[in-house]
């Protein structure tokens, strides 16, 4: 008789993660060059010097964010819903910290730069609960 113990989890956490930090990269940079492009089209000063104090927060914002995800993957599908909760709270958190330290002690313009940020955010946030739900197995 031969006992088979499973150590693996039904998903290859490595991958699942390294899933996760490329689809964020590649989001964040599809974004920033989206927002550029937008940028070029206002054609304002003042709202390019949001775009920049947006791009700084919103990759603090995303890096941070992933901290709580990983963590979640690699505690299987009982952590992934509170890692995945809690990166949104620290991408929150991170990205109006980061903007209003931007604002108040930066002399950063209010309007572009909270404008700006908020493709950076969703773009994060889309692309985390997309390559989660794409990425893991169902759970049998």
């Amino acid at each position: 008789m031969t006992i088979v113990v499973q150590t693996e989890s039904a998903f290859d956490i490595r991958r699942a993660t390294r899933t996760v930090r490329v689809n964020v990269a590649m989001a964040f940079l599809t974004t920033a060059a989206a927002t550029a492009l937008v940028m070029a089209l206002v054609a304002r000063v003042d709202w390019w010097r949001g775009w920049t104090a947006a791009t700084v927060a919103g990759l603090l914002a995303a890096g941070a964010s992933l901290i709580p995800l990983v963590i979640g993957l690699r505690n299987g599908y009982s952590g992934l819903m509170s890692g995945f909760l809690a990166a949104i709270a620290v991408r929150m958190l991170v990205s109006i910290g980061a903007v209003l330290i931007a604002i108040l002690a930066g002399h950063y313009p209010a309007v572009p730069t909270i404008a700006m940020l908020v493709p950076y955010y969703l773009g994060t946030l889309a692309v985390e609960a997309w390559t989660l739900s794409r990425g893991l197995p169902a759970e049998s």
